[in-house]
């Protein structure tokens, strides 16, 4: 199957330096998808060039780091995309802009990356990643976030929201990903004792 317009016209955005207009490109797809991951990552990692040609060295080493999350279960490749290499580019990225000196120009510290020709020409012949249930991947967020110090209250819920989504490769409906991390928070009280 082809690649949908909007891939096609974001690679080109994108090969010409229009990070921002590669990212818009996207958007629209990302929607009717229900929120894909894969094309989430693809969006984050096109901003992630925005924030770089703006300067932004946190902003961008933020959103390499946040792309590779989403892209991660898709690796090695999805959709005739090399995602092993945007993952790869996108680590690189965040760990050499986290470690610029302040002043330095984060322009000068990641070379922008470069899609291979033929990209995306696989468009749909791969299979999503496997699907953990809905209630795994909520316990296994908060274990983690538990685990690690970051607060688990009630107020703490949309994070949660994100990372369940992502893991579960947009395969449940986002209403259904907060009901159920709602459902969780509400009647959490940390991980089982060992």
């Amino acid at each position: 199957m082809r690649a949908p317009p909007e891939f096609g016209a974001y690679r080109r955005a994108f090969a010409a330096g229009r990070y921002f207009e590669a990212h818009e490109h996207l958007e629209s797809l990302w929607w009717s998808s229900g929120s894909d991951p894969f094309l989430h990552g693809l969006i984050l990692f096109a901003a992630a060039h925005v924030k770089l040609q703006r300067g932004q060295a946190v902003g961008a080493a933020r959103h390499f780091a946040a792309a590779a999350r989403y892209l991660e279960p898709y690796a090695p490749a999805s959709h005739g995309v090399d995602v092993a290499a945007l993952i790869a580019h996108a680590g690189r990225a965040a760990q050499r802009l986290s470690a610029l000196p302040a002043g330095a120009d984060p322009r000068e510290a990641v070379a922008p990356y470069r899609f291979p020709p033929r990209t995306g020409h696989q468009w749909g012949s791969v299979a999503r990643p496997a699907v953990p249930a809905l209630a795994d991947a909520v316990a296994a967020v908060l274990d983690e976030r538990h685990a690690s110090g970051v607060p688990t209250g009630g107020a703490s819920w949309a994070p949660v929201v994100k990372e369940v989504t992502r893991r579960t490769a947009g395969a449940y409906p986002r209403p259904w990903v907060r009901e159920a991390v709602r459902s969780a928070l509400a009647g959490w009280s940390g991980p089982p004792s060992p």
